[in-house]
């Protein structure tokens, strides 16, 4: 063969020694064969010649240029003047004790530092800079974005993708959710982003953040869609999509897209303990930002509806002792009433506890916290359908829900008193119980059973077991008191200036006051 692709081995197989010994003499056969000591070996038929490998089209991944080049003028960076003081600080103040959850990935304070109270003679805080993000949503100026972005804000510069920047107004805010509405105007017409329906998302949804994270506008990161419905424990009201993509301090109110260039979040959240992104964010579905934007836009504010009921998770157990089926597998579904307020919509529409709430206007209901987030987000005045498990059978009930006052507390129950605006939840103390457990250092007060991560409560340094013993120079002990006083506080102070109560609080056997700032009224 004149051109053969010609292998030397050694006499040995290679087999025998271990070892290949291969010359430099190799010629291409084109006959298809090779040679090896004398002998022709063929190729397959098959064999031809070789070609660049392509992966194949499911295999792409989604290039999302097209997406940012269209959505990208609608993105705003928010910047805010805070004035630091006793009760909030700025991230140059942190003291990089970072808490496993952030409030937000925006430069807002961060709870579980040491929050002592200044010295009389020191000096007084300077005014600290909060950058963020925002989105347009109409072409008049309106913006959404996280309130913690531009909460306690003296003074807010909007920063629109051409370099314009423009004074902001707040227009209207939830704390409870996290959101804020600014408006600027801009003498002409803006590009807006449209909301999406984020009850359509699934995990392992490809999407796109866009923010701006330590102040570096226009920053796009993408990922996926890990999970929805996620409670953190943040607020009552908690209802995340959980997302890969990158967030972080910065991208806070930024928008979260799908590959259509629809909004279906607002980034506001990161679990980690750095403070940096590890690729576990959170982010406002679009129907909650739908529901709360249009109220405030509409109002100044944000009402919720209220239905009167406490409820449980439902164990195999309860359901089996209630006759109720259990799935072969995952929890069993519904909310369990446990309790029914006097006078509320439930007890006109004659719920009772025992009551297994599993519908609520065409809607399954997993939990009781899915329950309270459903309840929430009707309007006041709504009669929805409620299908009931009640005693080995359906039953349909239908409440006329009544405005949640924004007041601020619950009504105190048997077990609990709860606070979202302070961020607690009180609890009796058991008979003759004076002080934490194993202190006597009073007596009377009720015990503080759980603190709200990022709440008011939280960032003053109060924990789950401290001891309330008064508010001001009113004593408390026992939740109707708390209710009573706190209730009374919240309604003197000045809202505009954000007056801060004195709590008096027993904390290791040791008595004092402490200056809890609420947040401001919403409206």
């Amino acid at each position: 063969m004149a051109s053969a692709w010609r292998i030397a081995l050694t006499a040995k197989p290679p087999w025998s020694s271990g070892k290949w010994r291969v010359s430099l003499g190799m010629t291409l056969s084109l006959t298809g064969a090779l040679l090896m000591n004398g002998t022709a070996w063929a190729l397959p038929a098959t064999a031809r010649e070789g070609h660049a490998l392509a992966p194949a089209s499911s295999l792409q991944l989604p290039d999302f240029v097209r997406l940012v080049k269209s959505v990208e003028t609608g993105v705003v960076s928010v910047s805010s003047k805070i004035m630091g003081d006793d009760g909030s600080r700025g991230e140059s103040g942190s003291s990089g004790k970072a808490p496993p959850v952030h409030p937000g990935p925006g430069e807002t304070p961060a709870p579980g530092d040491d929050q002592s109270q200044p010295p009389r003679n020191a000096t007084p805080v300077e005014a600290m800079e909060s950058k963020g993000s925002g989105f347009l949503i109409r072409d008049d100026g309106t913006i959404v974005t996280n309130y913690h972005v531009v909460r306690n804000a003296t003074e807010i510069t909007v920063t629109l993708s051409d370099g314009t920047e423009l004074p902001a107004r707040i227009v209207g805010h939830d704390s409870h959710t996290d959101l804020a509405v600014l408006r600027v105007n801009a003498g002409r017409s803006l590009d807006y982003i449209v909301l999406g329906d984020s009850a359509k998302v699934q995990p392992g949804q490809w999407v796109v953040a866009v923010g701006n994270p330590y102040g570096l506008g226009g920053t796009v990161t993408a990922g996926i869609v890990s999970a929805n419905g996620r409670d953190i424990g943040g607020e009552p009201y908690d209802n995340f999509i959980q997302i890969d993509a990158p967030i972080n301090r910065g991208s806070s109110g930024g928008p979260l897209f799908t590959p259509d260039g629809k909004v279906i979040g607002v980034n506001s959240v990161i679990l980690s303990p750095s403070g940096g992104s590890i690729g576990i964010g959170f982010a406002i579905p679009a129907d909650t930002v739908r529901s709360v934007v249009s109220q405030i836009l509409r109002t100044g504010h944000v009402t919720r509806a209220y239905l009167g009921i406490s409820s449980q998770t439902i164990t195999p157990a309860l359901a089996t002792a209630l006759g109720v089926p259990v799935p072969s597998t995952g929890p069993v579904p519904g909310a369990l009433v446990t309790s029914i307020e006097a006078g509320s919509p439930a007890a006109a529409a004659d719920l009772r506890p025992g009551d297994i709430i599993e519908m609520f206007d065409g809607r399954g209901i997993g939990d009781p916290h899915d329950l309270a987030v459903t309840v929430a987000n009707m309007e006041p005045g709504s009669r929805p359908s409620l299908k009931v498990w009640r005693g080995g059978q359906q039953v349909v009930v239908t409440p006329s829900l009544t405005e949640l006052h924004r007041g601020v507390i619950g009504t105190p129950s048997a077990r609990a008193l709860d606070i979202p605006i302070l961020g607690l939840t009180l609890q009796e103390l058991a008979p003759g119980v004076g002080g934490r457990v194993g202190n006597t250092a009073e007596a009377g007060g009720v015990v503080i059973a759980h603190v709200q991560m990022g709440s008011a409560a939280d960032l003053v340094g109060l924990e789950a077991g401290d001891l309330l013993l008064g508010v001001g120079l009113s004593n408390v002990d026992t939740l109707a008191t708390a209710a009573q006083v706190i209730q009374s506080a919240l309604g003197d102070r000045d809202e505009t200036r954000a007056s801060p109560l004195a709590l008096r609080i027993e904390h290791g056997g040791q008595v004092g006051f402490v200056a809890l700032k609420p947040p401001g009224k919403q409206g």
